[in-house]
C-alpha cells in the first residue's frame, strides 16, 4: 500500500528506471519473478529524484556496468 497517488507514481518509475528493469529481469526463473527478489529491492523515492542517472549515482554504478545493463534492457 502506498499513502498517496505521488508516492505510487515515485515507486512505478522507479521500478520502471533501467537498473531495477535489470535486476529483475536477471533474477526470475522459469519467466516468474520471485517475490523476495522484489522484496529486497531498496525503495530509495524518499531519497533522491527517481531518474536513471541518479539511480546510477546512487548506487555507485560504473560506466562499465551502466553499458551492460542499458544492452540488456
Amino acid at each position: 500500500l502506498v499513502k498517496d497517488e505521488n508516492e505510487g507514481n515515485k515507486i512505478i518509475e522507479l521500478l520502471n528506471s533501467k537498473l531495477y528493469k535489470f535486476y529483475i529481469g536477471t533474477n526470475k526463473w522459469s519467466g516468474f519473478h520471485n517475490k523476495e527478489v522484489l522484496q529486497a529491492l531498496p525503495n530509495i523515492i524518499n531519497e533522491i529524484d527517481i531518474n536513471d542517472e541518479n539511480i546510477y549515482e546512487y548506487f555507485d554504478i560504473t560506466e562499465e556496468e551502466i553499458k551492460i545493463i542499458e544492452c540488456s534492457i
